[in-house]
């Protein structure tokens, strides 16, 4: 048998174990199904009440009940201490691109690696990226990105009289005192930023989903390793169990 079919035979099994302890100790819970009694009734006289014989048989054995669990218990076991064995049997090479990354990896630790990748991958896709409108250029000095300055003119509000009327003989001047915009300065501008630039998180992200590939053809490759169901857990139960007297 392949190690793959039994991965997928041990869930049911794990499945059916719960269940058969679960019964198990539920049945345990009520000590009155393994009580039994008979009673008869003998009058004084021969002319006395025939009473009918009162009898109730027990419902369970607690030897029924493990027999019955072990037996459950037993056949998971047989196919877990397969798996068990086949994983330490199964190992294989983690390939990319042609070359051996790693060698002799257990079928077990490549499922943790895959694991990794994928946590590892969440958080490189939420490294932020340089704004790509921006001309970016590396600075040795200040350890970031930084862009090209750009300029930005800074004015001051200054106040300036306007005539709306002339004066005349009868009339003063009509004088309104009107705010204008003034050049008083410039502003230069260089964006910094420690974001990564768009094409290395593209390039990182295609590295992971090429390795976490690599992983799964190797798990797969790996799961195609005989395995064999054993006895191990059987052995132990049937120790358990008192000797006949």
């Amino acid at each position: 048998m392949k190690l793959n079919q039994l991965v997928a035979i041990a869930t049911g099994e794990k499945q059916n174990t719960a269940k058969a302890v679960g019964f198990a100790r539920d049945l345990f819970a009520h000590p009155e199904l393994f009580e039994g009694h008979i009673n008869t009734y003998e009058p004084k006289t021969e002319d006395g009440d025939q009473l009918p014989e009162d009898r109730r048989k027990i419902q369970q054995t607690w030897k029924g009940i493990l027999e019955n669990m072990f037996s459950v218990l037993s056949d998971t076991g047989s196919i877990i201490v397969g798996l068990d064995i086949g994983n330490t049997h199964a190992i294989t090479n983690v390939v990319v691109d042609g070359t051996s990354l790693l060698e002799d990896i257990p079928a077990t630790h490549l499922l943790f690696l895959e694991k990794s990748l994928a946590e590892v991958k969440k958080i490189v896709t939420a490294i932020p990226v340089l704004d790509p409108s921006v001309d970016w250029h590396w600075s040795e000095n200040q350890g970031c990105y930084v862009s090209d300055p750009t300029k930005t003119i800074r004015t001051q509000k200054v106040p300036k009289a306007i005539e709306l009327s002339p004066a005349t003989p009868q009339h003063k001047a009509q004088v309104e005192l009107a705010a204008f915009d003034r050049a008083v300065g410039t502003w230069s501008k260089i964006r910094q930023s420690a974001a990564m630039p768009v094409v290395a998180k593209r390039t990182m992200l295609s590295r992971v989903d090429r390795l976490i590939n690599a992983i799964i053809s190797a798990r797969e490759q790996a799961n195609m390793e005989e395995a064999f169901p054993g006895d191990a857990l059987s052995v132990l139960l049937k120790y358990i169990l008192p000797v006949e007297e």
